[in-house]
């Protein structure tokens, strides 16, 4: 852990708070710990750097709690949250190893019992890579042309929760994707992406249209792969037809976004290394 880790605990009850900071000072003297009565407070204290964990009240509202679940998730992705419930709440499972849903009341021992091993999977993850990848030295970058801005930070998220290093771009069409992959305007210092997630529905260019431009310039083929929130035989093959290299359906779960996302990092990082290769292989293959 990093040095002087901070500890949040978010309740409005000042009672449950200091019992609660009091026994875990005792447990852990080395934690700072401090204590919120608001989201908003929560929030400006994660700002500050150096917290590891956020210990939250789940009888807060619905919409504060997933505000500042989506804060961790993209901005603060070490801090593990820690979210406590009442004994007639129905406790949810989380697919994330960095948030848990544990029932009040929790001792002490309990909930640090919670947060360590929830830190020693961060490390753990940390420090795995996928046998068989061997990882470029600059980390790949992916441009996803999507308008959608709900999948996309869904895609950002599960990107997060790799094993390895990955840059994410995105614009939201295909005019401002060709844009980008020719350094135009803005995009002047853009890199040159080793795969392109592309969405076919859009606004102003749609994913046909851009794939009909795209391999038009005068530039090496960055892999295509599209994404699409319908699975049609049809329109996959049409995909394929205009120079798409794979066809993959839009996740409808949050696991199948962490497996895309894993599937296609590895794809990123096989399509860096074959940059000299005439095809790298296809995500599916990636896996094999």
């Amino acid at each position: 852990m990093a040095e002087d880790p901070i500890l949040v605990l978010l309740d409005p009850d000042p009672n449950a708070t200091t019992a609660l900071a009091l026994a875990l000072r005792a447990l852990e003297p080395s934690w700072r710990i401090l204590v919120a009565r608001t989201s908003a407070q929560a929030l400006e204290i994660l700002a500050l750097g150096r917290v590891l964990t956020l210990v939250s009240d789940g009888a807060l509202p619905t919409c504060e709690l997933q505000a500042l679940s989506r804060e961790i998730l993209i901005h603060h992705p070490e801090i593990v949250h820690v979210q406590l419930h009442g004994v007639q709440s129905e406790l949810r499972p989380s697919s994330r190893w960095s948030e848990r849903h544990l029932a009040k009341p929790c001792p002490a021992e309990c909930l640090l019992h919670e947060i360590r091993i929830a830190h020693a999977r961060s490390q753990a993850d940390s420090r795995q890579r996928p046998a068989s990848l061997v990882m470029t030295e600059a980390c790949p970058t992916v441009l996803v042309i999507d308008h959608s801005r709900e999948d996309v930070g869904l895609l950002q998220l599960a990107f997060r929760q790799m094993a390895f290093p990955l840059e994410l771009h995105h614009v939201a069409d295909g005019a401002t994707a060709l844009d980008f992959l020719q350094n135009l305007g803005r995009f002047d210092s853009a890199p040159t992406p080793n795969v392109i997630l592309l969405d076919l529905n859009m606004p102003v260019m749609n994913g046909y249209e851009f794939l009909a431009r795209y391999r038009s310039l005068p530039r090496p083929m960055v892999p295509v792969v599209v994404l699409s929130s319908v699975s049609r035989e049809c329109e996959s093959a049409d995909a394929i037809r205009h120079g798409a290299t794979a066809y993959v359906p839009k996740p409808t779960t949050w696991d199948r976004f962490l497996d895309l996302a894993n599937n296609l990092g590895r794809f990123a990082h096989l399509s860096a290394h074959s940059q000299q290769s005439d095809q790298p292989r296809s995500p599916e293959q990636s896996t094999r």
